[in-house]
This record gives C-alpha cells, sequence and structure tokens, in this order.
C-alpha cells in the first residue's frame, strides 16, 4: 500500500480526486476544504459533512461532558456561577435546580468575557467528534428569551413565541407535551441543532400571573443595554438572564394566591346535597311549578334542572345568573351549588316544592379555594398552600361527576364575563375593552389565562372558548 500523497509519511487509504492519489485518514480529516481544494462530489467529504450536523445524541454527549468538565477541572468557576445565581439561598428550591445548572455555563460571565461553555470549547474543543464539537456550537448559541407555548403537539413538540422579540420556534420534545399546555411561559435555553431545536433542561415553568413581571425586567434590562434594536436579535444578551431569574424567583417568594368567591360574595366551595327521592312524579311536579327552576336536560338516566336567580343583575348582561344545578338519577336528588350559603338557601327551596316527596340524607363539601390554591402552589413550584381554615374532606362525589359540574360552572362563568365590569380594564366590560387596541391585547391576555387556567384544572373541565372569542371579535 502506498504511503499518504499529502504527509508522506501514513499509508494511504483514501482515493483523493484532488490530490490524484491516496491519502491517510488524519491528512483527509485535518486538511479536507483548508489546503486541499475538495471537488463537490468527493464521496468522503459528503460522509463528513453527515457527522458535522449537530443531532439530539450529540448534544447529550456533548453537555455530558460539560458537565464533568465543570465538576472538575472548573469548579472553582461553577462553584462562583451557583453562588451568583442563588444568592443567599444555597440551597436550590425545586424549580431552580434545572435553571441554576445551565445558568453555571450559559449564563455568567467572567473577567475575561467567557462562560463556562466558551472556555470548554477553547480548552477542549480539539478533542471532540465533529458532531460533538457542532452540538457545543449550537449549545454555545443558544437562544435565551421568555417564550409562550402556542400549540403543543403530543409527542412531537412545542410550538413557542418568544415574547421579547416576537420571533416563533418548534422545539423537539416527548415528554414535556404531557406535562405543559398552551398558553403556558417558558424561561430558558433553545439549542438551534441541524435540523431541528431543543429546549435545554434549564428551562422555567413560569406562572402567567408572574409572567408581565419577568418579562418587563427582562425588556428593561435590554433597552438600558442596546436599545430597542436588540429586541430583534436571538436572546444574546447576557445581562437579562440573571435579572430574569431573580424577577422570577422574587414572584415566587411574595406570591399570594387569590381568594376565590362566587356573585354573591361568598366563599368558593363546591357543595351537595343529597335526598332519596320517595315519590318522583310529586318532585318533578314540585320543580316545574316554580319559575327559578326550569328544567335543562332528560334522558333515560337523569333529568336535569337548573335554578337561577330570580331578579336580573346589573354587570351580568341584564340576565339572571345560575345559582346550581337540580339532578334526579336513579331515585335520588342532588343539588349543587358553589357556596355553602347557596346550598342552604337551596335546601330550603326545595323543602318548600317537595315537601315529603324528598328526604335530606346528607351534605358534602369540597373547599374551591383549597382546591385551586394546590393546583396554582404546585404550578409555582411552592409547597402545598397551607389555608387558615380547616381543611374540607373529601365529598365522595366521582371524578367525573366534579368535572363536569366544574366545566358548566367555568362555561357559565365565561358567558357572563364578556359583560362583567373588571377593575383590571378600568371598570369596563370586556365587550367595551375590545373597541381599543389597548383594551383589545388585554382581553386577549385575560382570555390566555382563563384558558390557560382551565387546561391546567386538576378535574379537566372541558369549556369551549370559541363562542366567547366570536361574541368578542378577536381571533385566537
Amino acid at each position: 500500500m502506498s504511503k499518504c500523497v499529502y504527509c508522506h509519511e501514513k499509508k494511504g487509504k483514501r482515493n483523493c480526486p484532488a490530490l490524484e492519489g491516496t491519502i491517510c485518514s488524519l491528512c483527509c480529516g485535518t486538511h479536507r476544504k483548508k489546503t486541499i481544494q475538495c471537488p463537490e462530489g468527493c464521496p468522503f467529504l459528503a460522509q463528513a459533512a453527515k457527522e458535522e450536523i449537530a443531532t439530539h445524541d450529540s448534544l447529550t454527549r456533548v453537555t455530558d461532558k460539560l458537565d464533568r468538565f465543570m465538576l472538575t477541572t472548573k469548579a472553582v468557576q461553577t462553584e462562583m456561577a451557583k453562588v451568583a445565581f442563588l444568592g443567599d439561598a444555597r440551597d436550590p428550591e425545586e424549580w431552580e435546580a434545572g435553571p441554576c445548572h445551565d445558568y453555571c455555563f450559559l449564563g455568567r460571565v467572567d473577567e475575561n468575557g467567557e462562560r463556562l461553555v466558551d472556555i470548554f470549547l477553547r480548552e477542549r474543543g480539539a478533542e471532540l467528534r465533529p458532531d460533538e464539537l457542532a452540538a457545543l456550537k449550537a449549545l454555545q448559541n443558544a437562544w435565551f428569551s421568555l417564550f409562550e407555548v402556542q400549540e403543543v403537539k403530543r409527542d412531537e413538540g412545542l410550538d413557542l413565541r418568544s415574547l421579547i422579540s416576537n420571533e416563533a420556534v418548534f422545539v423537539r420534545e416527548r415528554l414535556a407535551t404531557h406535562q405543559i399546555v398552551k398558553h403556558d411561559i417558558l424561561l430558558g435555553w433553545v439549542v438551534l441543532l441541524g435540523d431541528h431545536s431543543e429546549i435545554t433542561g434549564g428551562c422555567a415553568l413560569v406562572p402567567r400571573v408572574h409572567g408581565e413581571q419577568v418579562l418587563d425586567i427582562m425588556h428593561d434590562v435590554l433597552m438600558q443595554d442596546e436599545g430597542p434594536r436588540q429586541l430583534l436579535t436571538l436572546g444574546k444578551n447576557q445581562k437579562m438572564i440573571l435579572p430574569a431569574f431573580q424577577a422570577l424567583r422574587a414572584a415566587y417568594r411574595n406570591v399570594r394566591l387569590p381568594r376565590f368567591t362566587n356573585t354573591d360574595g361568598h366563599k368558593l366551595v363546591f357543595s351537595t346535597a343529597g335526598y332519596d327521592v320517595l315519590d318522583e312524579a310529586a318532585v318533578h311536579e314540585g320543580l316545574d311549578s316554580h319559575p327559578s327552576v326550569r328544567q335543562q336536560e332528560e334522558n333515560e338516566e337523569e333529568t336535569v334542572y337548573g335554578w337561577r336567580d330570580a331578579e336580573a343583575r346589573e354587570g351580568f348582561g341584564g340576565q339572571p345568573i345560575s345559582l346550581g344545578t337540580i339532578t334526579i338519577k336513579k331515585g335520588h336528588l342532588f343539588l349543587e351549588t358553589n357556596s355553602r350559603e347557596r346550598l342552604e338557601r337551596g335546601k330550603v327551596l326545595l323543602a318548600e316544592l317537595l315537601g315529603g316527596a324528598a328526604k335530606h340524607i346528607g351534605d358534602g363539601f369540597k373547599d374551591g379555594n383549597k382546591m385551586a390554591a394546590d393546583h396554582m402552589a404546585e404550578n409555582a413550584g411552592l409547597e402545598e398552600f397551607e389555608d387558615d381554615d380547616d381543611p374540607m374532606d373529601d365529598d365522595g362525589i366521582p371524578p367525573e361527576e366534579k368535572s363536569e359540574f366544574i366545566s358548566e360552572f367555568f362555561q357559565d362563568h365565561l358567558k357572563r364575563w364578556v359583560d362583567m365590569k373588571i377593575p383590571d380594564l378600568g371598570g369596563r366590560t370586556p365587550r367595551e375593552a375590545v373597541k381599543t387596541n389597548d383594551g383589545r391585547l388585554r382581553v386577549l391576555e385575560m382570555l390566555k389565562d382563563q384558558e390557560n387556567d382551565v387546561l391546567r384544572h386538576p378535574y379537566s373541565p372541558q369549556v369551549d372558548f370559541t363562542e366567547v372569542y366570536l361574541t368578542l371579535g378577536l381571533k385566537r
């Protein structure tokens, strides 16, 4: 076998069309398209191009190598980055672990203007495989921003939109599509690989209630540092990373979970009164006799009545509001309301209408504030919310019935919401607010908040937002 026509030392194993002879693999890999003018048709050039594309696997491998580099060779710098990220709180909260890890190599800039990912590339880049080197460079240029989820494609990925630059990107992801819902907000990095994009493990889920606070901080930093034009770049400004996470941490620590009430100002408690039906014909006759009780649905299994207020209320479209539902099913009657006070009021009404046709057997309650607070606290990465009131016992109502009840509650609220006077809209109703550009944007954000809350609700209520968008003349 002849020697390499380039170095004249190693054995030539590859036919080089540029040098018209055999070349060793080392010289081929080192000098191709640099000192050797390779023709486009060279099979070794085509193979090398494939090997140099960053993939999910090469990103995983190079991230593992970067982790070892951080924990051994650069342990001191890594610890300094952790201190910068966590401040006085040396032990991160659960939500902070991923962002803190990624900040150590993508966020903190040392006195020489380098991050650990830059140092790793400079010191160890020559030891990496071509696809690992490509992945490291992609990681080095990761896009940091505050992203809103536009669509979730189960087991495929997420359509994201940067709230900083308004640019859109699809990230390939499987596991997160079972945990993230539409209109969620993510703070972190997106890596643009060869044929797709991915989010890093350091992305944090930002409760929508805190999204505006984080976004304002990021905008302030960008405007002070680079001016308006910086907003159109792919998040290369390192100075906004730490303030963004600090704003999120402050929001978590200062969170005040809201107290939910119904339209009468009563504490939200999903309440049910159960009855044995002794004379079904008399029960129907009694319910049909009252003007505020109307039959809504009847099938082979059940009959459902709606119970509404006798008088229309200002701020609710001039319509009576729903006070509860009455369901007759398999020899039983269930009165369902969203407060204890309304349940007691309904029980008095049923006693007048039904007399001895039905016998009360018991009540069940579920604290709506407790359910919502625990749910919101979980989303915010907090411990379970501690209420001053005693927690309610389980009411024994099947989850599917709770979901149906909550779905009706949300759907009814949504219909009335368009004509409710809302303080955040300056006392205007959504129907009035959409007549101005600023009002339309604010109403859109409110609808996103509500849809996101519904999608994250523990009982998975089914609520259709199409009608309210059409009513307000908005596009989803």
